[in-house]
């Protein structure tokens, strides 16, 4: 987090001789923290700095993707990746976009990768310019700027969105391609943001430090979704609890025969904290916004997870 400037991201950076790339993780080693199965919109809105591509170094090569949570209990499986953007300095207007591949797995097996079971697939990958993109202007990824880029996965159907200038100060949303949506797009999977960099590309020029600054990150599940109420849940999770700020809330998981549970509380859609208490104490900055808590049933087999309905909490928003 630069205090200064009031911008947040990661960065890759040049400690004695070795660059040094950098990462965010939405879950643990253990798969624990938020991960999302089924169709879900995952956006993120963020920045490059103004770079002209003759300045650019073609080893740049920062990502948003995402891995599927089983290869990291079941050993013999495959690891399932789903990259929904990347892009490279050598070629600051190409997209390799929503491209899904298997890695082998950590331990050879019966299970190990059979080429002719699965295809790799891509839904995009080229130049993001006016002439192919049909976008005015095209899309230049080191231009200074912030674009919220959206990935909408339904259930049949996958598509590409981002935000460009509007010409008037604002943005405005272009489609940049669609296609049929991939098994592997459904499936659960993680959040994941790094910068890298690919030295026999080339590297920054007087070593200097590159940002790939994130404004936020969010993620849209469907209804259903949010509703369901898998086993051994016995029904959704509800909050009761004096809802002003200073008070207490506190959620009655419904869920039976497990005891090893987490709790996620979220204020208006963006998560505050968690843990294995089952109750949080409302913050000052609460007022007028609605808290939601996921629970997570973590020591039930695939930790299963249900939302509580919204609660709305006294006083107005700050």
């Amino acid at each position: 987090y630069d205090a200064e400037r009031q911008l947040q991201g990661l960065s890759l950076a040049k400690q004695g001789k070795k660059w040094r790339g950098s990462a965010f993780y939405s879950v643990n080693d253990m798969g624990q923290g938020h991960t999302w199965a089924g169709p879900k919109v995952f956006r993120i809105r963020c920045m490059f700095p103004n770079v002209p591509k003759t300045e650019l170094a073609g080893g740049l090569f920062p990502a948003f993707w995402s891995y599927g949570m089983e290869f990291i209990n079941w050993r013999t499986s495959n690891r399932i990746e789903c990259d929904w953007f990347e892009f490279d300095g050598h070629n600051p207007r190409w997209y390799n976009g929503l491209s899904t591949h298997y890695h082998y797995t950590h331990v050879k097996s019966i299970f190990a990768k059979q080429t002719e079971s699965y295809q790799r697939y891509k839904l995009y990958g080229g130049e993001l310019t006016e002439e192919k993109s049909k976008i005015p202007g095209g899309v230049y990824f080191w231009d200074g700027q912030f674009h919220t880029w959206e990935f909408v996965i339904d259930e049949d159907m996958t598509y590409v969105n981002v935000t460009i200038p509007d010409g008037a100060g604002g943005d405005r949303w272009v489609e940049i391609c669609r296609g049929g949506t991939a098994p592997t797009y459904l499936e659960r999977l993680d959040l994941q943001l790094d910068y890298a960099l690919k030295a026999k590309q080339g590297v920054p020029k007087d070593d200097a430090r590159q940002d790939f600054v994130v404004d936020w990150v969010e993620v849209l599940q469907k209804t259903a979704a949010v509703e369901a109420v898998p086993s051994p849940f016995t029904a959704r999770p509800t909050l009761a609890g004096d809802m002003k700020a200073g008070g207490t809330v506190t959620c009655t998981p419904n869920v039976r025969g497990v005891t090893d549970l987490r709790y996620y509380w979220f204020a208006d859609g963006y998560p505050l904290t968690y843990g294995a208490d089952a109750s949080y104490t409302l913050a000052a900055a609460d007022a007028g916004k609605t808290i939601r808590c996921l629970v997570k049933a973590v020591g039930a087999l695939d930790m299963p997870e249900a939302w509580t309905e919204g609660v709305r909490v006294a006083g107005a928003a700050k």
